[in-house]
């Protein structure tokens, strides 16, 4: 669901120890010496969204069983809703939804500073934790097979 775009003119790397990121000059491109642009044009990313559009709407006729199924589970396994939303920001700063199946216990957010000390990525706006307890056990397994990601099928179809 992300969009390809080129890289500027500088090649990124992450240092996994430090999580700095180490920039290391490239050899200049056509488009930051004055040349051609190379921007996707209006036509190119309305057809971009048409193939998003039909690519989400055949995986919802798709898994739409499977995600009821897994709603179902989720809801049978702990308390809360089977869904888990988010506001986050998206393309051009514009605020959107995020959906994706719950994989915590319920008011896990409100737990977050009590374990904020055993944050392994520390420093950071991330909160990483190998076995974070808040994690249900249906939801170890959804994150480990990544179909706790379904339901941004509905955020593809929502997006304007």
């Amino acid at each position: 669901m992300s969009t390809s775009l080129p890289m500027p003119s500088s090649s990124l790397q992450l240092d996994t120890i430090t999580r700095e990121v180490c920039v290391s000059p490239t050899a200049p491109t056509e488009a930051s010496q004055g040349g051609p642009k190379s921007k996707i044009s209006a036509a190119d990313s309305d057809v971009k969204r048409l193939l998003d559009l039909i690519g989400a709407s055949i995986g919802l006729v798709i898994f739409l069983p499977l995600m009821m199924f897994i709603a179902l589970l989720v809801r049978l396994s702990s308390p809360g809703p089977a869904l888990f939303r988010q506001l986050r920001q998206g393309k051009g700063g514009r605020h959107f939804w995020f959906l994706k199946f719950r994989s915590m216990t319920l008011g896990a957010e409100q737990q977050l500073c009590e374990l904020e000390t055993l944050n392994e990525a520390a420093g950071g706006i991330l909160f990483k934790m190998r076995d974070d307890p808040r994690v249900t056990p249906l939801g170890r397994w959804l994150r480990r097979t990544s179909l706790d990601e379904l339901p941004q099928l509905f955020n593809v179809l929502g997006e304007k």
